[in-house]
């Protein structure tokens, strides 16, 4: 795991020695802390550059890692597909569905998210995650679903941000896209 001071994601004046980084706390009585959370696996996002600094929120999880930061990475990104995937994250972190957490891999050429699942029922919410208005929370998210859940892939290297580990012939995937259409009829409210 990178040091502070190797941080890809850290501008100059949080990797300096006197840097202002500041640990996010990882007490599990917080309603979202990833303690509560389902870890599900990784997602790869190709990056352009390795120098992330400009959005960096000065802020590492206990993990060492960042917090996703959402549509400020699409100038980073690579293409289209990838410019998709980031908007249909974003969507679903602001819409508390994921927690992301990222970091610049090994290679310098993506960025790993770890993808944690908010459960619809997680304490400590008051029930909020349990209704939602179908037209602008339950129906785009399914569709950013159907394109997200697939693509997650469960490998102990990439949860590590070990991009350069060699990989399975055939990785295993959280979920396969039969089972994403059969799930994603379960997100529609009872009448």
């Amino acid at each position: 795991m990178a040091s502070r001071g190797q941080c890809l994601m850290c501008c100059s004046s949080c990797t300096s020695e006197t840097g202002m980084v500041t640990k996010c706390p990882g007490n599990a009585a917080r309603p979202f802390a990833i303690q509560n959370l389902l870890p599900a696996g990784t997602l790869s996002l190709p990056i352009s550059q390795t120098d992330l600094a400009t959005i960096c929120d000065h802020t590492h999880t206990t993990e060492n890692w960042h917090t996703f930061p959402g549509k400020a990475l699409l100038p980073y990104l690579t293409d289209q597909e990838s410019e998709t995937l980031c908007r249909h994250l974003d969507f679903l972190v602001e819409h508390k569905f994921l927690i992301i957490q990222c970091k610049v891999g090994d290679s310098g050429a993506a960025l790993i998210l770890r993808v944690y699942i908010v459960p619809y029922d997680l304490p400590g919410v008051q029930g909020k995650l349990r209704v939602r208005d179908e037209t602008s929370d339950l129906k785009p998210a399914r569709l950013c679903l159907r394109n997200v859940v697939p693509q997650i892939i469960q490998e102990r290297s990439l949860w590590d941000a070990h991009d350069l580990d060699p990989s399975p012939s055939s990785p295993s995937y959280f979920l396969d896209s039969k089972t994403v259409v059969v799930l994603s009829f379960t997100f529609r409210p009872d009448a």
